[in-house]
């Protein structure tokens, strides 16, 4: 069991619940990333056009850092 101090007072949870809080946590942070992205308009107008772009064919594969900067440099 772990020992958790919250304020003045102890509280003992088990390292599974310990962990699930864990994995809660990380989910809720996804949760409010992906809030934050679809209130900002500029981020989705960029992630429609950037649907399109996929759909219209216009995607290279890159698959070294070296392909990027030959790409870049067209």
């Amino acid at each position: 069991m772990e020992q958790v101090e919250v304020s003045t007072h102890n509280l003992t949870i088990s390292y599974e619940m310990f962990r699930d809080m864990l994995r809660l946590k990380e989910e809720l942070e996804g949760i409010l990333e992906t809030i934050e992205i679809m209130n900002d308009k500029e981020s989705v107008e960029g992630l429609r056009r950037s649907m399109e772009d996929v759909k219209a064919g216009r995607v290279y594969e890159l698959k070294s850092v070296d392909d990027l900067d030959k790409l870049w440099s067209e």
